[in-house]
């Protein structure tokens, strides 16, 4: 059931074979995210971060990607690392951003990895970080 609210969200947030809906895509992804679905969690949290068909709020995306990402989806763990690094929604923190990035990089995530080695390339990286 939960995948299906899910991928009805993404139905109306993408214009999936209908007119785009970002205020029922909303709908199902809040009910998704409801039931504890972290992807569904992310999708929200990203509506909110990118003012789609609501008022931008990063603190509002902020909190469900940190919900979403503690929940092991590693888009939102990514997602994460950037706004502790660029202080978006959150309190700036290169020690969590890097957390987030390593706990996506360990899931495979390419982008995490590779914001591991530019963070690393810049002298930014916390000592021993790659033995982890």
């Amino acid at each position: 059931m939960v995948l299906c609210l899910r991928a009805s969200g993404e139905i109306y947030e993408e214009g999936k074979g209908i007119k785009k809906d970002y205020e029922q895509a909303q709908k199902y992804y809040k009910m998704a995210a409801g039931e504890g679905m972290a992807e569904a969690k992310y999708k929200l949290g990203m509506m909110y971060k990118n003012g789609k068909g609501l008022e931008e709020d990063l603190m509002k995306a902020a909190d469900l990607m940190l919900d979403a990402a503690n929940g092991g989806y590693p888009d939102a763990q990514e997602r994460m690392g950037k706004f502790y690094e660029k202080g978006k929604g959150v309190g700036e923190d290169r020690h969590k951003a890097f957390e987030y990035y390593q706990k996506a990089a360990k899931q495979g995530h390419e982008r995490a990895k590779g914001h591991l080695r530019r963070l690393n390339e810049m002298g930014d990286a916390p000592p021993g970080w790659n033995e982890k």
